[in-house]
């Protein structure tokens, strides 16, 4: 019987049952095939040995099954290789960039964690941000800047994630206004939801022990390493603290500190005190709100309207 195979699109699966199905019976040469292949029949898109190279013989006269599963094999692997080389065939984006590539990173960004703002196909700040704090997470040039590198990142199964229970640079959680929304993003006051860790916002950028919401660690470590980039923890005289669970100085009603989500910084020099304006700009771009709106220049707030 004469085993001849025709087909557009190569099938590994397919020919696999087919020949293990046909095993038992003789496999004959197909004639038009014998001046390429030595005598030996392949499928059509099977890999081609080297003109010096012999197939084992079966038993049965045919081609080993046991071989033609090796070259079946390789050929699926063959087909799946430009598949797996997509990543690296994206184009570099940058900010100002625009189209479809930006909405499939938009989309990369968030499924990992990292808010980049609207999917909307524009590569803004927003989205610029969100690059910036997937390539901190994962170990990258910190730049801003979409090459092979972080596409292969974005589409890598073990890339770090912004979000696993808390947040990260790249997800925030949300800006609360008020009480009820402080409540609602970062539950009761008191000492629940606080961690300790440390931070480099000690005077000069020292190390400091610094207890505060666990929520919002990410969010200062990435800050206060963007900060350092931009050669800001300079204009930090002194650290006075996050977590305290009080009131406020003046009223009933429970202080920021209380739930972990402010910071004192330059206290000494007075509550109108100097804060370099680069300083409160990068802050606020975290979420942080300034005291100095309201007459308490070495306050920052991770909230609103309260």
């Amino acid at each position: 019987m004469v085993a001849r195979i025709q087909t557009q699109r190569f099938d590994a699966s397919a020919l696999l049952r087919l020949v293990e199905a046909l095993e038992p019976a003789p496999v004959t040469p197909a004639p038009e095939l014998s001046a390429i292949d030595g005598g030996q029949t392949l499928p059509v898109d099977a890999p081609r040995p080297p003109a010096n190279e012999q197939l084992p013989i079966a038993s049965n006269g045919g081609v080993s099954s046991d071989v033609l599963r090796a070259r079946l094999e390789a050929a699926a692997a063959s087909q799946a290789r430009p598949q797996a080389a997509t990543a690296a065939q994206h184009p570099t984006l940058r900010r100002g960039a625009s189209g479809a590539y930006v909405k499939e990173l938009q989309k990369a960004l968030k499924a990992k964690g990292f808010n980049p703002g609207p999917i909307d196909g524009q590569f803004g700040p927003k989205t610029e941000a969100a690059v910036k704090a997937f390539q901190r997470a994962n170990h990258l040039a910190v730049d801003g800047i979409v090459g092979p590198k972080t596409w292969g990142k974005l589409h890598a199964a073990g890339a770090a994630s912004g979000s696993s229970g808390t947040s990260s640079s790249g997800s925030r959680p949300p800006v609360p206004h008020g009480r009820a929304a402080i409540e609602r993003v970062f539950g009761q006051h008191g000492s629940s939801h606080q961690v300790t860790t440390t931070l480099p916002i000690g005077p000069g950028g020292r190390n400091v022990r610094v207890t505060l919401h666990e929520k919002l660690v990410p969010v200062m470590k990435a800050m206060l390493q963007e900060a350092k980039e931009k050669d800001l923890l300079k204009y930090i005289h002194t650290f006075d603290g996050m977590y305290n669970n009080r009131l406020k100085r003046s009223g009933s009603s429970w202080s920021t500190h209380a739930w972990g989500i402010a910071f004192d910084i330059n206290a000494s020099e007075g509550s109108s005190g100097r804060v370099n304006p680069k300083l409160v700009a990068l802050f606020e771009k975290y979420g942080f709100y300034w005291g100095g709106h309201f007459g308490d220049a070495m306050h920052f707030q991770y909230c609103r309207d309260y």
